[in-house]
């Protein structure tokens, strides 16, 4: 494990444990409310949301005061991102590690290259006749061409899948495939250089992760920025 980690791995495992209030992604109303994982077009809404909350955290709280109050949100807001991604194909003792970084290197990409416009984006609505194979083998009555229509969707231009799951108790949702995952920060590496398309709260975090986090709860990531290289 690099050190770019470590700091985080320290921190997620020590506060992961802490009760902390609802995140500012929460309808105080309905503070159980899920991220909305129903299509290519919400997951991928959600994700960049649930990110930009995050940031927008880092920048305005975390930066100069890393109290454990704050660093508890973080941990519940990316917590909150990783239920984006599809980790069931990841080795258990990989995923936490895996989850943080899919989460950080997949919004930066997402913020950086051109997105299609959202109406071109498939939602719900365009997946409401499609089965599982199960399903169809059912119901004879079934739309024959439902069986036909995608269950996945890419990004154009790109190998960044969403699927949606098949079976368990996450059936019907839209995740981040676990190849995408994997590959995360391949796609970030080739596009680490391009401006940014959308306005972000904090740019070039995943270089800034390793300071952001080395802090803890004791010395402010602004102090740490002074500091000698």
């Amino acid at each position: 494990m690099s050190y770019e980690y470590s700091g985080w791995l320290k921190i997620w495992l020590m506060l992961l444990t802490l009760h902390s209030p609802v995140t500012a992604m929460a309808d105080e109303s309905h503070p159980l409310e899920p991220l909305d994982l129903s299509s290519p077009r919400a997951t991928l809404k959600s994700l960049l949301t649930t990110g930009d909350a995050m940031l927008l955290v880092l920048r305005d709280e975390y930066w100069d005061d890393p109290s454990p109050a704050v660093t508890a949100r973080l941990v519940e807001l990316a917590a909150e991102a990783e239920r984006t991604l599809d980790l069931s194909a990841i080795p258990p003792a990989a995923r936490f590690e895996m989850g943080r970084d899919g989460v950080t290197y997949l919004y930066e990409v997402l913020s950086r290259i051109e997105l299609p416009p959202e109406m071109d984006i498939p939602d719900a609505a365009a997946y409401v006749d499609v089965v599982s194979d199960k399903q169809d083998k059912d119901k004879d009555h079934q739309d024959k061409n439902a069986k036909d229509k995608p269950v996945r969707w890419s990004i154009p231009h790109s190998e960044i899948t969403l699927v949606r799951v098949a079976d368990g108790p996450r059936t019907g949702q839209f995740l981040f495939s676990s190849a995408t995952v994997t590959r995360a920060e391949e796609f970030y590496e080739k596009t680490r250089t391009l401006p940014y398309r959308r306005d972000v709260p904090l740019e070039n975090f995943a270089e800034m992760r390793s300071y952001l986090s080395l802090g803890g709860s004791t010395i402010s990531p602004r102090t740490l920025e002074k500091l000698p290289a």
